[in-house]
C-alpha cells in the first residue's frame, strides 16, 4: 500500500494535487462538467480545526 501512495505523490498535499489535476484532464478528455476548485491553506499542517474554520 504505502508504494501505491508513494506512486500518487511523496505526501498529503502532493497526492491531493495530482489527484485534482488527474481528474481534470480526464474530465476534458470525456468532456465532462469539472467544477472543482482547488485551495491550499498555509500553516495548519494536519490541524482538521484549522482546516475547516479557515474559510470562517
Amino acid at each position: 500500500m504505502k508504494e501505491l501512495a508513494i506512486k500518487q505523490g511523496g505526501y498529503r498535499l502532493e497526492r491531493g494535487s495530482n489527484f485534482y489535476k488527474e481528474a481534470s484532464e480526464l474530465t476534458n478528455e470525456k468532456s465532462w462538467v469539472y467544477n472543482w476548485e482547488i485551495d491550499s491553506i498555509k500553516n495548519v499542517g494536519h490541524d482538521y480545526k484549522k482546516n475547516v474554520f479557515s474559510s470562517s
